[in-house]
C-alpha cells in the first residue's frame, strides 16, 4: 500500500485452571489499528490495545466449529466484526476460522485460518494473510514467514490479562527510494513494545502525553517478538562515467538485505536521479539521464528484508562526471615545417579524466590528421601539408570506454604552412643616448607565425636587438655610437618551430643616436711654480654636439681652469700648493640634454719650483769611461738627485746618477775610446720640476783597456772551466765579474803575454769568454782578465795555470784558484821546450853508437890484416 499502512494486532494468552473454546465478536473483543489508508487516521498513529473477555453473545457453543459474519459500515473509519468457533481438544489445542468484511470508504475481504496449540505456559502461535481488494485502500499485507498475532482467552467467559501493545510504521524513505517494484508499503522500522501501566484503564493514550507525539510510551519489544538488525553499510562504492550517466558498483556480503538502491546527488545535495540493486546479489547498477560535465556523488543503501529492519547507512562515493566530455576550445595552429602545422587547443575542463585522446582533422582534407597519444596533451603535428596552402582544423576528445566523444571543435583560423615574409616599413629613432627603437611592420602573410623578430645594424652586424615573441612590432639597441653618418637597420621574422625565417627587410633610412661626446685624449700635466699646464687632444667622436672641457682636481675640484671653450686644448690651474700632489682630471660636455663624457685623469703632479742647473761642470776621461764632477745650484723645491749625461758625435748617449740630491760627481761607463763626449749635468727636482742642463758642456775622450807588460797586481781571481791544470790546445772557459757594465774585458796569458780573446761585460759587469790554450805550451803560466771598473780604473783578476800534456787525459781543477794537478810543482819555466832538448839528446846518443860501431869495425879490419 502506498502510506505503508501499520496494521497492529497483538494477543497474550493467559492459561488458567481450566481449558474451554473462545471466539472474538462485536461484543467480546475490540480490535485497535492504524489504516493509513482508508481511515483518514495520520501515518504512525497508534493502536489501541487489543483486549480479551470470556463470553461472547456471538459464541455459537463450546467445542464445536462455528463461522459467522458481520457487516460494519463507517463514515471513513473501518469496522470488523468477525465470529469465530474454537473447539479445544484434550491437549488443549484449538483451531478457528474466519471471515471479516469492511464497507465504507474502505472495503476488504479477506479469509484468515489458524490452529495453534497452547502450551502449558500459555504461549500460542499462528500463521494468517490478508490480501487488498482492487477496489479500495491498501489492507495490512504481510510477507510470507511473518509471525501472526494470536490471543488466548480463558474458559467460561472469564477475561484473562489484558497487555496493550505498539507497532510503530514509518516509511520515511517512501518509493522513489526503495525502487519501483519492491515492497513499497513495508515499513522503513517497526517498533514492537508493550506499553506499561494499569491493565484496564492503562495510560494515556493523547499523542500531546507521550514522546515525539506516537501516542504511546516507547518500551522494549515483547517477548517472543523477532526483530532482524539493520544490514551493514555498502562498502568500496566506485563510480564509472557513462555518456549522460554513470555506472556504479559496490561490495556487500548480502546479510540482511532486500535490495540496494544508489542515487546520485548533485553539488547542492539534491538527490537527481537513482538505479536500483534488485537483489541481495545486484552489486552494481547504472543511473542514467545525467548533466554531461556536471559532477555528482553517489550513495548506496542497502535496504534489509521486509517490514523487519532498518535501512544502512549511506555509502558515499567520490566525484564523478558523466560524458560525453565537452567540446574543446582554444583551436589554432602554428608552423611546425615548412609543410606541417602544430594545432593547440584548450582541453575541456571537465570532464578531463575520462579523455582518452583527441584527433585533429583538417576542414580542407579530412585525410591531413594527427593524433595525441593521451588526453592530456593539447597540441600535435598535422605533416605532409602543400606548402602555402591554407589550411583550418577542428579538434574531438575521444573519451574513454562508455563516455562517448565531444562534438567537433569550431574550426581554426585560416593558416598556411612555411616561413612569414619579410617585415615591412622599418623605421629607426632616438630613444634615450647612445639607443635607438627599432620599429617594423608584420608581414603581410605570417604563414605558420612568427616566433620573434631580430633587428640588425647593417654598419656594425654585432648591434642587434630581438623581441620576446612574434607580437611585438619594435626593439632597442643600445652601445650605439652617438653622432656620426647613425646606423641602418633590418628585420627578420623567425618563423615558429622550424618552419624558416624570412627573407631580411628592406634597410631603415640612417638614425644618428644622440648622445655624449667622446673622452678627451692625450692629456698631459706639467708642473709649475703653485702651478699645473695641462693639454689634452679633442675627442674622435663630438657625439651629439661639444659645448667645452671641464679640468679640474679630482682632490679640490674648486682647483679648475674654469670654463673652457671646445675650441681650446690647453690650460692652466692655478693657486695649488707647491710640493702637493694634484690628480688632474678632464671631460667634454655635450649640448644640450645629450650628456658629458666620462672623465680621464693623468697621474698625480705637485707644482714645485724646479731647482738651479749645476755649474763648474768637469769631465775627466777614465779607460772607457769619463768622470763628471759638478757644483749644486739653488735646490728650490727640493732636489732628488743629479744626472750626468755624455754624448757622442752621433747622438748616442749614456748617462751616471748620483744616490741622492747631494752628490757631486758621478762615472760615466761604457764609452767607446778614442771618441769625444759632450757632458752635461741637470738637478731633478724633488716634486718632478727639473733644472736646465748645464752650459757650456765639458768633452773628454775615453782611454782604451791596455794589457800590461808584466803580470799587474790581481783585483781577484779569474775562474777557468777546467780549473788550474791544462794541456796545451785545450780549450778553456776563463769568465770574472767587478767590471763596469757594457765596458771591454782583454784575457791575456802570461809570462809573455798573449791575448787570447777580447769580450764585452754584461749589464752586470761580468763576462764570460772562451779561449785556446796555445800548442806545444808547457810549464806555469799566468791567465789576465783586463778591465775598467765602475769607476773608469783599470780592474785585474788572475788565475796561475799549469800547462802539461799530462793534462790532456785528466784536465779539470777545482774552478779557480792556484791548485796544480799531477804536476813537479817547479816554478816558471822559461827557455827553449823541454822537447827540443830531449830530441838533442837523441841525435847525440845515435851519433855515439853509429862512432863506436865504426871503431869496432876498423879493429877487425886490421887484425885480418
Amino acid at each position: 500500500m502506498k502510506a505503508g499502512l501499520a496494521l497492529a494486532t497483538a494477543g497474550f494468552v493467559v492459561f488458567g485452571s481450566t481449558a474451554g473454546s473462545a471466539f472474538a465478536g462485536s461484543g467480546g473483543a475490540t480490535a485497535g489499528l492504524t489504516a493509513r489508508e482508508g481511515s483518514g487516521a495520520e501515518e504512525g498513529s497508534p493502536a489501541p490495545a487489543v483486549t480479551t473477555s470470556g463470553a461472547s453473545p456471538a459464541a455459537n457453543g463450546a467445542g464445536a466449529g462455528a463461522a459467522g459474519s458481520a457487516p460494519a459500515s463507517g463514515g471513513g473509519g473501518a469496522a470488523a466484526s468477525a465470529s469465530a468457533g474454537a473447539a479445544a481438544g484434550p491437549s488443549g489445542s484449538a483451531s478457528a476460522s474466519g471471515s471479516a468484511s469492511a464497507s465504507g470508504s474502505a472495503s476488504a475481504s479477506g479469509s484468515a485460518g489458524g490452529a495453534g496449540s497452547a502450551s502449558p505456559s500459555g504461549s500460542a502461535s499462528a500463521p494468517g494473510s490478508a490480501s487488498a481488494s482492487p477496489g479500495g485502500s491498501a489492507s495490512p499485507s504481510r510477507r510470507p514467514g511473518t509471525p501472526a498475532a494470536t490471543n488466548t482467552t480463558g474458559s467460561g467467559g472469564t477475561t484473562a490479562t489484558t497487555r496493550r501493545v505498539k507497532v510503530v510504521s514509518d516509511d520515511a524513505l517512501g518509493t522513489d527510494k526503495r525502487g519501483a517494484g519492491k515492497d513499497t508499503d513495508a515499513p522503513d522500522a517497526v517498533t514492537i513494545a508493550e506499553i506499561p501501566g494499569d491493565p484496564v484503564a492503562g495510560p494515556s493514550t493523547d499523542p500531546s502525553a507521550t514522546p515525539s507525539g506516537s501516542g504511546v510510551p516507547s518500551a522494549s519489544p515483547a517477548p517472543g517478538v523477532r526483530i532482524l538488525a539493520a544490514p551493514a553499510a555498502p562498502t568500496g562504492v566506485s563510480v564509472t562515467p557513462l555518456n549522460s550517466g554513470v555506472s556504479v558498483a559496490w561490495s556487500h556480503d548480502g546479510t540482511n538485505v532486500d535490495h540496494y538502491t544508489a542515487t546520485a546527488f548533485d553539488a547542492d545535495n539534491n538527490s537527481i536521479e537513482s538505479c536500483l540493486g534488485g537483489t541481495a546479489a545486484a552489486l552494481t547498477c547504472d543511473i542514467a539521464g545525467l548533466t554531461p560535465g556536471t559532477a555528482y556523488t553517489v550513495q548506496v543503501v542497502a535496504y534489509g528484508s521486509a517490514d523487519s529492519s532498518e535501512p544502512s547507512e549511506a555509502a558515499t562515493s567520490g566525484t564523478v562526471v558523466p560524458g560525453p566530455p565537452a567540446v574543446p576550445t582554444g583551436v589554432h595552429a602554428t608552423g611546425s615545417t615548412p609543410t606541417a602545422l602544430t594545432v593547440h587547443w584548450t582541453a575541456p575542463s571537465s570532464p578531463a579524466s575520462a579523455i582518452d585522446h583527441f584527433v585533429v582533422t583538417s576542414v580542407e582534407d579530412n585525410s591531413k590528421t594527427c593524433q595525441t597519444g593521451s588526453g592530456t596533451a593539447t597540441s600535435c603535428d598535422v605533416v605532409g601539408l602543400t606548402a602555402d596552402t591554407t589550411y583550418t582544423f577542428q579538434v574531438q576528445a575521444i573519451g574513454k570506454g562508455l563516455v562517448g566523444d565531444s562534438a567537433p571543435s569550431d574550426p581554426s583560423t585560416a593558416v598556411k604552412p612555411g616561413p612569414p615574409d619579410a617585415p615591412t616599413d622599418v623605421t629607426a629613432t632616438a630613444v634615450a643616448p647612445n639607443t635607438l627603437r627599432v620599429n617594423w611592420s608584420a608581414p603581410l602573410e605570417p604563414r605558420g607565425g612568427v616566433k620573434k623578430y631580430v633587428a640588425t645594424s647593417v654598419e656594425d652586424p654585432a648591434k642587434t636587438c630581438d623581441t620576446t615573441d612574434g607580437g611585438s612590432p619594435y626593439c632597442e639597441i643600445d652601445g650605439l655610437t652617438a653622432g656620426g653618418a647613425g646606423y641602418t637597420f633590418t628585420v627578420v621574422a623567425q618563423g615558429m618551430g622550424s618552419s624558416g625565417d624570412s627573407a631580411p627587410s628592406a634597410p631603415s633610412t640612417p638614425a644618428v643616436a644622440a648622445g655624449p661626446p667622446g673622452v678627451p685624449t692625450g692629456l698631459q700635466v706639467t708642473a709649475g711654480d703653485s702651478e699645473l699646464a695641462v693639454e689634452w687632444v679633442a675627442p674622435a667622436n663630438a657625439g651629439s654636439g661639444l659645448q667645452g672641457y671641464t679640468v679640474e682636481t679630482v682632490e679640490d675640484p674648486a682647483k679648475n681652469c674654469g670654463s673652457v671653450d671646445d675650441t681650446v686644448h690647453a690650460c692652466t690651474i692655478s693657486g695649488l700648493q707647491n710640493g702637493t700632489g694634484y690628480t688632474v682630471r678632464i671631460r667634454a660636455n655635450g649640448v644640450g640634454t645629450s650628456g658629458d663624457s666620462d672623465w680621464v685623469s693623468a697621474a698625480k703632479v705637485a707644482p714645485s719650483i724646479a731647482p738651479d742647473a749645476p755649474t763648474g761642470v768637469t769631465a775627466t776621461a777614465k779607460v772607457e769611461a769619463i768622470t763628471v764632477a759638478w757644483t749644486g745650484g739653488s735646490a728650490g723645491s727640493g732636489v732628488q738627485k743629479f744626472k750626468a749625461t755624455a754624448t757622442a758625435p752621433g747622438g748616442a748617449t749614456r748617462s751616471c746618477e748620483t744616490a741622492d740630491g747631494t752628490g757631486t760627481s758621478c762615472t760615466v761607463t761604457g764609452l767607446l775610446a778614442g771618441v769625444t763626449y759632450s757632458v752635461a749635468v741637470q738637478a731633478l727636482g724633488l716634486h718632478g720640476r727639473d733644472s736646465a742642463w748645464s752650459t757650456p758642456a765639458a768633452t773628454a775622450m775615453p782611454q782604451a783597456v791596455t794589457v800590461p807588460a808584466e803580470v799587474p797586481p790581481a783585483s781577484g781571481t779569474v775562474d777557468s772551466s777546467s780549473g788550474s791544470a791544462v794541456a796545451p790546445g785545450e780549450q778553456i772557459t776563463i769568465s770574472g765579474s767587478g767590471f763596469a757594465p757594457n765596458t771591454t774585458v782583454k784575457v791575456a796569458l802570461y809570462s809573455t803575454p798573449t791575448v787570447l780573446a777580447t769580450t764585452t761585460t754584461d749589464s752586470n759587469g761580468a763576462f764570460s769568454v772562451p779561449v785556446t790554450v796555445p800548442a806545444g805550451l808547457n810549464g806555469s803560466h799566468t791567465v789576465v782578465a783586463s778591465g775598467v771598473d765602475s769607476n773608469g780604473q783599470p780592474r785585474y783578476l788572475t788565475l796561475a795555470v799549469a800547462v802539461s800534456t799530462d793534462n790532456a787525459t785528466s784536465t779539470g781543477g777545482d774552478g779557480g784558484g792556484s791548485g796544480s794537478s799531477g804536476g813537479s810543482g817547479s816554478l816558471a819555466v822559461t827557455g827553449e821546450p823541454i822537447s827540443s832538448m830531449a830530441l838533442g839528446g837523441l841525435l847525440m846518443l845515435a851519433a855515439g853508437l853509429a862512432l863506436t860501431f865504426a871503431g869496432r869495425f876498423g879493429r877487425l879490419g886490421r887484425r885480418s890484416e
